[in-house]
Formats: structure tokens, C-alpha cells, sequence
């Protein structure tokens, strides 16, 4: 296991030095790795998604850009699902 554990680690390493080397140093580690992050999902996923939020059964992650009092209520998270369904639904207007 710990041999695999050191193939995985140089097999990132040059992932993670490009990441790290971001073109526009100030930003944030968080800010390069949303490069890499999920993509956008399809409309029937979203009104899944938002339903399930609607009940609790998933929520936002508010770990960053998700609405809230301080971010404002139009403020989204691209690495947070229920973020990401209502872009989706945002761009279907």
C-alpha cells in the first residue's frame, strides 16, 4: 500500500507543480484547482439536485462562493452541486 501511496505522489507532482505555478500569482490554490474542477451538469440533474435540496437530502457546501448573507444571494460556487444546478438553471432563463 505505501508503494502505491509513493507512485500516486510522483505521478502528481507534475500536476500539482503546474497548479501551483498559476499564471496570475495572488491567486489562490483553491481559485487553480477549480480549474481541474467538475462540470456543469444537465437540466434534469438540476431540477434533481434542487429538489433534493429543497428537502435537505443535499445542500450547499459553503466552503466559498455559495449564497448566503455575505457572498449575496447571487453569488455561486462552481466546486458546490447545488451551485452548479442552479448556474444551470440560471443559464436556461
Amino acid at each position: 500500500m505505501l508503494d502505491q501511496s509513493v507512485k500516486l505522489g510522483k505521478s502528481l507532482a507534475p500536476v500539482m507543480k503546474k497548479v501551483m505555478s498559476d499564471e496570475n500569482p495572488g491567486t489562490s490554490l483553491r481559485t487553480s484547482l477549480r480549474k481541474f474542477g467538475p462540470g456543469p451538469i444537465g437540466y434534469a440533474s438540476a431540477v434533481d439536485v434542487l429538489q433534493k435540496a429543497a428537502t435537505g437530502e443535499v445542500v450547499h457546501l459553503y466552503q466559498g462562493l455559495c449564497p448566503d448573507g455575505v457572498e449575496g444571494h447571487d453569488s455561486r460556487d462552481p466546486d458546490c452541486k447545488v451551485c452548479r444546478a442552479l448556474m444551470t438553471l440560471d443559464a436556461h432563463k
